[in-house]
């Protein structure tokens, strides 16, 4: 718990929430107004990607009589033909975030990877 804490509040100094809740606190105002301001910049192309990246994980695992390929294959396939971005893959500033290996290690270590992760690495 403490990693996927840790992962949803180090964004650097270059992301919206930062920047907001930067702004805010510049103007003298208290603590829990400025927090308050990043976690409204908060949205779907920042920080909420991920519960779109869940449904579809979950959606995919739901899938029977096929391998995890095939099914990752079709899930990329349908988010490319729509012409939208798939959710919870690409970021602006690292080509490889280093949040990620760190979570997934975690995660085998802790023997919490199985078939969301299979699928979500196969995209």
């Amino acid at each position: 718990m403490d990693a996927l804490l840790t992962v949803c509040l180090e964004h650097s100094l270059n992301s919206p929430s930062v920047d907001a809740t930067v702004f805010v606190a510049s103007s003298g105002v208290p603590l829990q107004a400025a927090v308050s301001a990043g976690v409204i910049a908060m949205g779907d192309w920042h920080g909420g990607a991920i519960e779109e990246a869940a449904k579809m994980l979950q959606e995919g695992a739901a899938v029977k009589n096929k391998t995890i390929q095939e099914i990752a294959a079709e899930i990329v396939h349908a988010w490319k033909d729509s012409g939208k971005r798939i959710p919870g893959y690409g970021h602006p500033t690292h080509t490889s975030d280093p949040r990620t290996k760190r979570l997934l290690e975690i995660a085998d270590e802790t023997k919490l990877s199985g078939l969301h992760v299979k699928l979500a690495l196969n995209f």
